[in-house]
């Protein structure tokens, strides 16, 4: 399949790299540092969230899966390590709670504040 990104899409792409540009990887003890590593993850899905990448897939946002993969790898190239918790907590999460969740507390609060980076 020949698909080209828009000039919308490829302008999200770059503030995506923007936002994680600051998280790449870097070598040292410091990463191994478990306080450190979730610090981190919760500045990254901050910046993220400003970027609607921590909306895509679940539930809301106006991009597409190709869209989404495309962004995934931009993250996962700059931090890999990053990218997993990142992946974990908004994305397989959010997904669980918007398909699953039970009350609308969960669905609608928490959810939000998944989206948003603040959970």
């Amino acid at each position: 399949m020949n698909y080209d990104f828009s000039e919308k899409e490829k302008v999200f792409f770059d503030v995506v790299e923007a936002c994680v540009s600051a998280f790449a990887e870097k070598p040292g003890p410091q990463y191994r540092d478990r306080e450190a590593a979730g610090k981190d993850l919760r500045q990254a899905l901050q910046q993220l969230a400003s970027s609607g990448y921590t909306q895509m897939g679940c539930g809301t946002g106006d991009h597409g899966t190709q869209t989404l993969m495309a962004a995934m790898e931009t993250v996962a190239a700059a931090a890999p390590s990053l990218f997993l918790g990142v992946e974990m907590s908004c994305r397989m999460f959010g997904r669980l709670l918007d398909t699953w969740a039970g009350t609308p507390v969960l669905k609608d609060d928490v959810l939000a504040q998944i989206r948003e980076g603040r959970a």
